[in-house]
């Protein structure tokens, strides 16, 4: 078995991430909801790291959910993609509106 296969808890993956990040923080809970002294310490810091955690994967997951529909959307409405046979190439800034007509010498 290569390491590519092998579980890896999900560290490659948000949403394991998050599935994992959850599950640590209801084991906090338990040891917190149990109430011995150590068990609360252990829970507590349990419960704010793995919760911090998965606060964060879930962010950055929304965060890349939507940066991908962003970029997708102007592939949507782009014009034709292909280019000219008469030998001009038409270059097109959009920040400022410009076309520049270049003819390729020969």
């Amino acid at each position: 078995m290569t390491v590519e296969n092998m579980f890896s808890f999900g560290y490659r993956d948000r949403k394991w991430r998050i599935v994992k990040d959850v599950c640590f923080s209801l084991v906090g809970l338990l040891l917190i909801w149990r109430g011995s002294f150590l068990g609360t310490i252990i829970g507590a810091a349990a419960l704010a790291w793995y919760g911090y955690d998965c606060v964060l994967q879930f962010r950055a997951l929304k965060a890349e959910k939507k940066a991908a529909a962003q970029q997708e959307q102007p592939t949507r409405s782009s014009g034709p993609s292909a280019a000219p046979q008469d030998g001009k190439i038409t270059i097109t800034d959009l920040s400022d509106a410009k076309e520049v007509n270049f003819e390729k010498e020969q």
